[in-house]
C-alpha cells in the first residue's frame, strides 16, 4: 500500500491533492489514496467511540449553594464525591469528564485535588492557590466508583465551583 503525498492541513483543506485523514468508529484511519478510494489502517491502541464530546457548559457544583449538594466550604483532609454521570448529557459510560474547577473565599493557601472516585488520593494538584484568591482551572478527569469524582483540599477550607464542559 502506497502512503499518500503531499501535506494534510487540519482544516480539512486539500494541499498538494491530499485529503485531511479521517476515523472511523472502530479506530481506524481512513485515508484517501488518490483513485477516490479509501484504505483503512488499523491504528493499533486506538479504541473507537472516544474523542471528547462537548457538552452546554453545565454548573454542576457550587458549595456557596445547594447546587452538587454540598451548601459548604470543602475542608481540608475530608474530600467530597460529586457525580457527574446522568448530568448534562453524560453517559454512565464516560470515562472521563472535562470542567472547569473555581475556589474562592479560601481560608489559607491551599490546593486542589480532583481525582476517580474509590482511588487513592495522588500526590498531584490541580489548582494552587493563595488565601482569599479566587482562582479557575480546567480540569481533565477519570470518572470513578458511582459515575463519580472526587475533590480535595489540603489546607484550611475553600468553597469550590465546577462547571462541566465536556466528557
Amino acid at each position: 500500500m502506497g502512503v499518500p503525498r503531499g501535506l494534510i492541513r487540519t482544516d480539512g483543506a486539500r494541499l498538494n491533492g491530499v485529503a485531511q485523514l479521517r476515523w472511523d468508529n472502530a479506530g481506524n484511519m481512513l485515508v484517501p489514496d488518490g483513485n477516490s478510494l479509501i484504505r483503512r489502517i488499523t491504528m493499533p491502541g486506538r479504541t473507537g467511540g472516544g474523542g471528547f464530546h462537548p457538552v452546554v457548559p453545565t454548573r454542576v457544583l457550587d458549595s456557596r449553594t445547594t447546587t452538587g449538594g454540598w451548601n459548604a466550604p470543602l475542608a481540608a483532609g475530608a474530600p467530597r464525591p460529586l457525580t457527574v454521570t446522568g448530568v448534562a448529557g453524560v453517559p454512565a459510560s464516560a470515562s472521563a469528564v472535562i470542567m472547569n474547577v473555581t475556589v474562592t473565599a479560601s481560608t489559607a493557601g491551599s490546593f486542589l485535588t480532583v481525582y476517580p472516585t474509590g482511588a487513592a488520593l495522588p500526590n498531584a494538584s490541580n489548582i494552587n492557590f493563595a488565601a482569599g484568591q479566587t482562582l479557575p482551572n480546567l480540569v481533565t478527569v477519570k470518572v470513578g466508583a458511582g459515575g463519580a469524582v472526587t475533590i480535595a483540599n489540603a489546607v484550611g477550607s475553600t468553597h469550590v465551583v465546577a462547571d462541566l464542559v465536556g466528557w
